[in-house]
């Protein structure tokens, strides 16, 4: 559920709006002030500057089902609350899409069609759904901001705290992208696009089986049946699919869960760390393994503390932990 006061959930459900804090982190990194008060330099457009704490930042995911978009959202939501102290919610357009199938009869489990660009009345539900995200997204967005900010003139001051959303959906088309920015336009909110693209069918079957089969989309339906009929959503996904080219745009791409990565018109300290953050994710499970140095001299002798140097056991020991 999303966490009102700041605190960070001891469970996080992966479709549900997640509001983040830094009370986690008793000492978040500062954002750099602008450089020379460039960011409300009057040459400056507003909507290109990031520049500030009090920066209204929007993160929109785009991309095909079962390319990570929601892993990243999440895990990028964790490190921007933790390292920075931002406030950030995840607004999750398939949870509001299932609540209002749900309502208007269609039960828990929406099939393929449902997806199918043809299907209007199903593209009006979920267009629907696709409003009541954002709107609840702007709405969270002013609030939080608004309470951590002071203004001058109707600008936001340097040193003040800003928020950052992320509207995680397909969005798919340069349409809706089109019909997103102009909505968020009022809002004075940045808008960064991350875009996960995947053609390595390994990685794509494994995202299949490792966190949409489990979901709430196919919790009544058995394995098979679940991966065919999420299969063709993708088919009709895929359809109408246009990638990321828009150079209007910010945006950050990453391919075949980073082995290619390329980003437009990213400015400013915090999308720089954006960007940094994503290019090094990993969505992909792997083990992490952690080993203390190879004997020293001062664990030799028993000493706590030190920086002395490897005996011929801990040389020994760096050599077979290298190999």
């Amino acid at each position: 559920e999303a966490v009102e006061d700041g605190t960070r959930p001891s469970k996080t459900q992966r479709t549900t709006p997640v509001e983040m804090g830094a009370n986690g982190n008793p000492y978040p990194q500062e954002w750099q002030a602008p450089a020379c008060g460039l960011s409300h330099a009057p040459t400056m457009d507003p909507h290109l500057s990031f520049d500030t704490r009090s920066d209204k930042i929007i993160c929109v995911m785009v991309g095909l089902p079962a390319r990570g978009k929601s892993y990243m959202a999440l895990r990028l939501s964790h490190y921007i609350s933790f390292f920075y102290g931002t406030p950030t919610k995840i607004f999750n357009v398939g949870e509001y899409r299932r609540e209002k199938a749900v309502a208007a009869g269609y039960g828990r489990f929406q099939p393929a069609s449902f997806f199918n660009p043809a299907n209007k009345e199903a593209a009006a539900l979920r267009q629907s759904a696709s409003e009541d995200a954002l709107n609840h997204l702007l709405a969270w967005m002013e609030t939080t901001a608004g309470a951590h900010t002071s203004k001058n003139d109707g600008k936001y001051m340097p040193g003040d705290f800003g928020a950052v959303a992320f509207y995680d959906a397909t969005n798919a088309t340069a349409e809706r992208r089109r019909w997103l920015m102009e909505r968020v336009k009022p809002s004075g909110a940045k808008v960064i696009f991350i875009e996960s693209i995947c053609t390595d069918e390994a990685i794509v079957s494994q995202n299949i089986m490792a966190a949409k089969i489990s979901g709430k989309d196919y919790a009544s339906i058995g394995t098979e049946e679940a991966i065919a009929d999420f299969r063709a959503r993708i088919d009709r996904y895929n359809e109408v699919y246009e990638e990321l080219c828009e150079k209007e745009l910010s945006w950050i791409k990453l391919v075949d869960a980073g082995r290619a990565a390329s980003m437009n018109s990213i400015r400013g300290f915090l999308p720089s760390r954006i960007a940094q953050f994503l290019f090094n994710v990993h969505v992909q499970r792997r083990p992490f393994y952690f080993s203390r140095h190879g004997q020293s001299e001062y664990n030799a002798l028993g000493k706590i503390g030190g920086d002395s140097k490897l005996t011929a056991h801990g040389e020994e020991y760096a050599l077979a932990l290298g190999s």
